[in-house]
């Protein structure tokens, strides 16, 4: 994508160290912090570049491990992308699509990251928000670019509805799709897929394993 330099292929996706989901949906205890550290490290020892996380993994733990990771690596040596449109009110992932609220999104992770700029940022999940989404939070984000606070926006959703409105509404750059195109639910292939080929959309696939 013109935006920004180019991505590599597969990048680490940091959900998964912070347990995101609540205790109801996940038996097994939760990842500790030497464990999360030790996997990302693995992932730098292998060669991946690329990291991805939220507000909402974790509630910000995945961005206060990761930031803590990178303390201490060239900035100009990995990628970082991460997600705006929920804020960490009272130990929860409160949703704001606001202009106002997209701006304390990104200052917040910066913070945890400990970095003075991400890659790319992403609109997350805005499934329930897409006026709001449309009208507020994308103006900023592109406002937020031209500043040269990010590279690149783009969105990312899970939901395939979600996702081809906000095509045909904002045509973002660069789509983050979870848990839609995979050996359990291959939907995204029908619609979604040719249309982002059609419109030159850049598509990360997360959660390909489920």
């Amino acid at each position: 994508m013109s935006e920004i330099r180019e991505f590599p292929r597969v990048g680490f996706g940091t959900a998964g160290i912070a347990r995101p989901r609540s205790d109801a949906e996940l038996s097994a205890s939760p990842v500790s912090e030497a464990e999360g550290m030790a996997t990302l490290a693995t992932a730098w020892d292998e060669g991946l570049r690329w990291f991805d996380t939220a507000p909402f993994y974790g509630q910000g733990r995945a961005e206060r491990m990761l930031g803590a990771f990178l303390r201490g690596r060239p900035r100009g040596e990995y990628l970082l992308t991460t997600k705006v449109g929920r804020i960490i009110r009272d130990g929860a992932a409160i949703f704001d699509f606001s202009a106002d609220g997209i701006r304390r999104s990104l200052d917040a992770s910066l913070r945890r990251l400990g970095v003075d700029r991400v890659d790319v940022i992403l609109l997350h999940d805005p499934d329930d928000h897409l006026n709001q989404a449309v009208a507020e939070s994308w103006p900023t984000m592109q406002s937020l670019r031209n500043e040269s606070i990010v590279g690149g926006i783009g969105i990312g959703v899970t939901r395939l509805t979600t996702a081809t409105t906000l095509i045909e509404r904002i045509d973002p750059a660069m789509l983050l799709l979870a848990e839609r195109y995979s050996l359990l639910d291959p939907s995204a292939a029908d619609r979604l897929l040719p249309l982002c080929q059609r419109r030159g959309i850049d598509v990360v696939i997360a959660g390909a394993a489920g």
